[in-house]
């Protein structure tokens, strides 16, 4: 039996905190490991979010809370927007891990944390563009963690049994499109330390109910 690697995702959000000035220094990685019969492709957005992007002075004690909000037009710029290319007729299982706040690397102590609070969507009805995509998609519940998304809306019916991995390659099966939207905000900002607050977030996109042990 082929093996087939889960889809693992991995991007730092980042925070500049400034005390009376706006810190400069930025770390933001971003990296994705690809497995078999399953494309993802960042279409639009940075590889992380960058909250410092909205306000870019942010002090500590401020009480701030600052979002990225899909459908805002003055956010849509920082949304992260992935494009995931499947096979049709199958359902993805998209797992979230992602930290309730962000914190300075290293610092442990417990009040030096940013809240952070993550908004997932996805738009699974064949938009042409990441655009398009942001217009009409769909909101997954407030702190799910946890999707399963067809890679094409069935009017009815389960899907049928997930690839046995693998009995062919995207190549020779039709496709389909999903585009997954990563938003959010953090805060109320405490009285906090100042410095570079990070946090990274894991995405694992699989065929829903495949065996991959």
């Amino acid at each position: 039996m082929i093996k087939m690697a889960k889809y693992r995702l991995g991007y730092v959000f980042i925070l500049l905190m400034a005390f009376y000035q706006n810190l400069s220094a930025q770390r933001i990685n971003f990296s994705v490991f690809a497995g078999e019969d399953i494309t993802i492709t960042s279409r639009e957005g940075p590889p992380g979010l960058n909250f410092n992007s909205k306000k870019s002075v942010i002090l500590t004690g401020s009480g701030d809370i600052i979002s990225i909000k899909r459908g805002n037009a003055a956010d849509d710029a920082y949304v992260v927007v992935y494009e995931i290319v499947a096979a049709e007729g199958f359902d993805l299982l998209v797992d979230v891990n992602a930290p309730s706040a962000l914190r300075i690397p290293g610092d442990t102590v417990a009040m030096n944390q940013i809240p952070l609070t993550l908004t997932i969507a996805y738009e699974n009805k064949g938009a042409n563009n990441a655009n398009a995509a942001k217009i009409n998609a769909i909101d997954a519940p407030l702190g799910a963690t946890s999707l399963i998304i067809p890679v094409l809306p069935r009017s009815s019916g389960a899907p049928p049994p997930p690839p046995d991995p693998f009995s062919g390659t995207t190549s020779s099966r039709p496709t389909g499109k999903v585009y997954l939207m990563i938003s959010g905000q953090i805060g109320p900002v405490g009285n906090v330390r100042t410095g570079t607050y990070e946090g990274e977030i894991q995405i694992n996109v699989n065929y829903a109910g495949a065996n991959y042990e």
